[in-house]
């Protein structure tokens, strides 16, 4: 039986804010996560990237979030990378009062500009651990009053090494505090932050419709390392907006942006580049629009030519528009399910 975010409990505010933003009918993760988490429980969801968990827990957070002093914010969401921070914060933000009161803070950003705000006061941070950590041994914010704590892709951070900094962070919060993890895998190490912070967690599995995941259709040009950016700049020149990658930072620096001649140069997004370098590219553009297939023209003849489901590429799937192309990779959730060996 289909529910409205009314029928979960959502307050009356927070509705017509989704709604303004188009959303209706809440997704599976936000049916079943949003009561318990806005009862106060302790959450454990299990759903896979872009299903719907950041407009899930912050509800919770921007409904109990309110009134923080300055250098006290009220509540926390760690996030493994700098782009998942930012796109976090601009959700967020479109649920809250005051958008002014959350920000993010990653590797990249000004500290000045940072500490300005959490001295004004700021209810909601939305935060990569290790930036996090700088941030509190200068003094610059105490977590004590932090009674909502957000894990968001809780896998990613064990992958990336970040849970000791989650744990000596978690550590300073408010003992009362209410944890919302949630993760696509529940592997031992995250388990393990489960069963040491939280209290009594409700777990939810919401597992991924592989047959609303669409396919991806992969081509593959051999190509002399010589000619490698002749034939991506033409690619790109043909497609306009695209994504590339590459192996290494000296790799992205070299990106075909001139030869292609786009309207605006490539942006390297790399561990090392400033926020805007490594931004940049993420700001969605207003004359966002799918991406054309390929011109019959071109390339003359393609080595390969392989169709395998979404869920294989996990970064493609959290792509929008609904249709992008990925130098060769399309993403089209419309199209039927076909087999693939991979």
């Amino acid at each position: 039986m289909s529910s409205s975010f009314s029928d979960l409990g959502v307050p009356a505010r927070l509705v017509t804010r989704l709604a303004k933003q188009g959303i209706a009918n809440p997704f599976p993760i936000q049916t079943a996560t949003i009561p318990d988490a806005l009862a106060g429980r302790d959450v454990c969801g299990r759903a896979p990237t872009g299903s719907g968990k950041t407009i899930a827990f912050g509800i919770a957070v921007v409904g109990a979030a309110t009134g923080s002093l300055p250098r006290r914010p009220r509540a926390l969401v760690l996030v493994p990378t700098r782009e998942l921070a930012s796109q976090v914060q601009g959700e967020i933000a479109l649920l809250a009062e005051h958008r002014d009161r959350i920000i993010a803070v990653y590797g990249g950003t000004a500290y000045g500009a940072t500490r300005r705000a959490l001295e004004h006061g700021v209810d909601i941070v939305v935060a990569c651990p290790g930036r996090l950590e700088d941030l509190l041994k200068q003094g610059a914010l105490k977590l004590n009053d932090v009674k909502t704590v957000v894990l968001d892709e809780a896998d990613r951070m064990a992958d990336m090494g970040f849970l000791p900094a989650v744990r000596r962070i978690l550590d300073q919060t408010s003992p009362q505090r209410q944890v919302l993890l949630f993760s696509a895998t529940i592997g031992r190490e995250v388990e393990a932050i489960i069963d040491r912070y939280q209290r009594d967690p409700v777990r939810h599995d919401v597992s991924a419709d592989e047959s609303s995941v669409g396919e991806v259709a992969h081509l593959f040009w051999r190509a002399e390392r010589s000619e490698r950016v002749r034939l991506t700049a033409r690619l790109v020149s043909q497609h306009g907006r695209a994504v590339i990658f590459c192996r290494t930072k000296r790799g992205a620096d070299r990106s075909p942006g001139s030869s292609a001649r786009q309207a605006s140069p490539p942006w390297p997004s790399t561990a090392t580049a400033p926020s805007p370098s490594a931004s940049g590219p993420l700001r969605p553009s207003p004359t966002d629009a799918p991406m054309p297939w390929w011109p019959p023209t071109w390339p003359p003849a393609a080595s390969t030519s392989r169709t395998c489901p979404a869920s294989c590429i996990s970064t493609l799937r959290r792509m929008r528009p609904t249709t992008s192309t990925v130098l060769g990779a399309q993403v089209e959730p419309a199209s039927p399910a076909r087999s693939c060996r991979w």
